[in-house]
């Protein structure tokens, strides 16, 4: 997945819908690192990085049960699966 996909996948999921704008995402104000006038990098604080490893984590963990079920698998929740691996 490329972080192309994230944005797109998060401006998808934006509460609202999308406004153009990454803005609902990137509370905080985002840096950007020049080179020769154009930008080259982007600067964002440590909970905006949080967020998108959280928001990676999810989407893989969705991925992975999705793979399942159209191998024929039927995922069940955590705690179902706990209480039948204690008896």
């Amino acid at each position: 997945m490329t972080f192309l996909d994230i944005l797109i996948i998060l401006a998808l999921s934006q509460k609202g819908g999308y406004d153009g704008h990454f803005t609902t995402f990137f509370e905080e104000n985002l840096q950007y690192i020049k080179e020769n006038g154009k930008p080259k990098y982007v600067v964002f604080p440590i909970s905006t990085f949080e967020k998108l490893l959280e928001l990676i984590e999810d989407l893989q963990d969705h991925r992975y049960i999705e793979e399942a079920k159209s191998d024929g698998l039927n995922p069940i929740p955590l705690q179902e699966a706990l209480k039948e691996l204690s008896t």
